[in-house]
């Protein structure tokens, strides 16, 4: 399996964000289900290992 990375700047993820909706869509769906696992990650070391 081959992996492609790319880097760019602020504006041109923004850019590519605009021009990309479905981009936009799945960033964001990612961005909020790393936060919602760390939220639980976190109330679970608060609840059991506190």
């Amino acid at each position: 399996m081959k992996v492609l990375m790319v880097l760019t700047s602020h504006s041109g993820f923004e850019e590519m964000m605009v021009k990309l909706p479905k981009m936009e869509r799945y960033f964001r769906i990612l961005f909020q289900n790393n936060i919602i696992a760390k939220e639980r990650r976190l109330i679970s070391s608060i609840s059991f290992g506190g």
